[in-house]
């Protein structure tokens, strides 16, 4: 393994040790469905060694954000189990080659039980603001693109088959976007969502380069 992504798990790990209400994770981006390496209080949001991935991280090598900073501002985040958290991405690099990531992600649900509380005390006239997901922690990338496809058609017409040609390259120019296509396996799956052939899906592709 890289020497830099060994230096960030040991950093990782003791971080984790200090901050238990923050899940700290190292991910090797050599292999995207297997790219956490090291995850601390993992428990939060209930990934482990192993797992994949996240769209964000697809996000960030696709549209190569590494090459003009050097971390992410904080966002929001949230994980299959809905644990909602603040999160923050170091980008770990070697000259201009992104090879891995530090992500930091802290538990929201001691803020939120304080809210509810204060709500229900004052009859719940105070409104929450809006807690709008940048990325979803979840153990494996498989599902992602059709998951995008879903949001994307939701937004147009709500029934795939009455998709327009130029409505279909329209979703694969955005899936391209989210580094969807980064994904092994996941033209053809994109191309069975989407109802047309792998060939087709191809010249999709070519048509929006």
């Amino acid at each position: 393994m890289n020497n830099q992504l060994e230096l960030f798990k040991r950093i990782a790990a003791f971080l984790a040790q200090q901050m238990q209400n923050c899940e700290f994770v190292v991910h090797d981006l050599s292999n995207l469905e297997h790219s956490i390496t090291y995850i601390g209080n993992g428990h939060i949001s209930g990934r482990e060694i192993g797992d994949s991935a996240t769209d964000l991280v697809l996000k960030v090598l696709r549209n190569k954000d590494h090459l003009t900073r050097d971390y992410t501002q904080i966002y929001n985040s949230a994980a299959e189990n809905n644990t909602r958290f603040h999160s923050s991405t170091f980008f770990i690099k070697e000259q201009d080659h992104l090879v891995g990531l530090l992500c930091i992600n802290e538990d929201l649900t001691h803020f939120q039980n304080v809210f509810d509380a204060v709500s229900s005390i004052l009859g719940k006239t105070q409104q929450q603001e809006a807690h709008v997901v940048s990325e979803r922690l979840v153990p494996t990338i498989d599902s992602l693109p059709v998951n995008v496809i879903d949001e994307l058609i939701q937004k147009r017409i709500h029934n795939i088959n009455h998709l327009t040609k130029e409505e279909r390259i329209d979703v694969v120019k955005e899936l391209d976007k989210k580094g969807v296509f980064l994904i092994k396996g996941s033209i053809n799956q994109v191309a069975k969502t989407l109802k047309v052939s792998e060939a087709t899906m191809y010249r999709y592709l070519q048509a929006i380069k």
